[in-house]
């Protein structure tokens, strides 16, 4: 299984091109976004990874965030986004449901 892992503290453009950098990526389908430290998830932010839902989905591939902290959960579950992304507690818990243990 290839699997990116992305970090959103990244600002503006350059998680852009990160998630660009990633999908571009030979045979990468399963993403986990790792929201360690992230205190503030920007409308921009957002967009991005509703853009890079849509690609993986074309992939046939897998989006999964974790770590959220209670603030940007809340803030998810506020905007709905709770239903459309795929969200779990640990970045263990992703793999773990990646590999289908």
């Amino acid at each position: 299984m290839c699997l990116a892992a992305i970090d959103v503290t990244e600002r503006g453009s350059l998680l852009r091109e990160l998630l660009d950098e990633a999908l571009t990526a030979t045979d990468v389908r399963h993403f986990v976004v790792d929201f360690t430290g992230v205190t503030h998830c920007s409308s921009s932010v957002i967009n991005d990874l509703l853009f890079l839902r849509k690609r993986v989905a074309t992939r046939n591939g897998t989006l999964k965030l974790c770590r959220l902290s209670a603030s940007i959960r809340d803030k998810f579950g506020v905007l709905s986004l709770t239903r459309v992304f795929d969200l779990v507690e640990s970045l263990e818990e992703a793999l773990t449901e990646e590999r289908g243990e």
